[in-house]
């Protein structure tokens, strides 16, 4: 999971050759296994809080709460 705690709108990253915006305060669940590049075109950087985890039955359910709200 990716939390952009700071980033820019010039950062470009493309995850299994889809491009992708992930604005600050956001909660991304993303499958890198999946061919992908990332590049940060601004001058700022960019920090990002990553969570690596293990899907199981509970954290799927929270997921699928989620995207009903």
């Amino acid at each position: 999971m990716h939390i952009p705690a700071h980033t820019n709108r010039d950062v470009e990253l493309i995850l299994g050759g889809e491009s992708r915006s992930l604005r600050e305060g956001e909660c991304w669940y993303l499958n890198f296994d999946l061919g992908h590049a990332l590049a940060n075109r601004g001058v700022s950087d960019r920090d990002h809080v990553v969570i690596d985890a293990r899907v199981n039955p509970w954290l799927t359910t929270q997921f699928e709460r989620l995207r009903s709200d």
